[in-house]
């Protein structure tokens, strides 16, 4: 019974909690002679906490990559609601800016789900867009993809639906420029290839 029980905990060990548990072991160890100083020495240990940041960058990236979704998605479906392609009387000039601009943010759409992809790191996907495995490009990508969504993700009217797009239009592209500030940053000091 003993036995299984401890097979049962051994399996539930995954390889960040087997990281964990040596760290600490290696923390309590003082006298032995590892001790506090065996994470100056050791560069895997010093590592964990860049990795940690670098992963919590990235799930910040993705969450604002998000929001620039749901503001496309928003205006498009506003537009689409008050139908300001289908409108007879207006002009064919205007007709066709407002195709555009439902392209340009269908794109907008793509562009966002490109970067959450991104932030992934999944193999597969980095093959078919390896600009985005560099730093520095993927930085400059997510800017793009800001500046996409601060032009492009709004809608007209006082209704509550176009001021909740304003809003979101606001923090998605300024939080997301924010991280693709710091992604360029961190290219250009290297930060990527620790």
């Amino acid at each position: 019974m003993q036995r299984t029980s401890s097979l049962l905990r051994s399996a539930r060990c995954t390889s960040d909690n087997l990281r964990a548990l040596w760290h600490r072991a290696v923390m309590d160890e003082g006298s032995e002679g590892l001790g506090r100083d065996a994470t100056l020495r050791d560069p895997s240990l010093r590592r964990d906490w860049l990795t940690n940041f670098c992963r919590t960058i990235g799930f910040f990236t993705s969450f604002c990559a998000l929001l620039c979704l749901m503001a496309f998605a928003t205006a498009l479906f506003h537009d689409f609601s008050e139908g300001s392609t289908r409108s007879e009387q207006a002009p064919w000039e205007t007709r066709a800016i407002a195709v555009a601009e439902h392209v340009l943010r269908a794109t907008g759409v793509l562009a966002s789900m490109l970067v959450i992809l991104a932030e992934t790191e999944w193999e597969r996907f980095m093959q078919y867009f390896a600009f985005l495995d560099f730093w520095i490009s993927r930085g400059m990508f997510q800017l793009a993809v800001a500046a996409l969504t601060q032009s492009l993700a709004h809608a007209e009217g006082s209704s509550d639906l176009a001021k909740s797009v304003s809003l979101y239009r606001n923090i998605a592209s300024t939080s997301l420029a924010t991280c693709g500030v710091f992604y360029i940053m961190a290219g250009v000091v290297c930060i990527g290839a620790m």
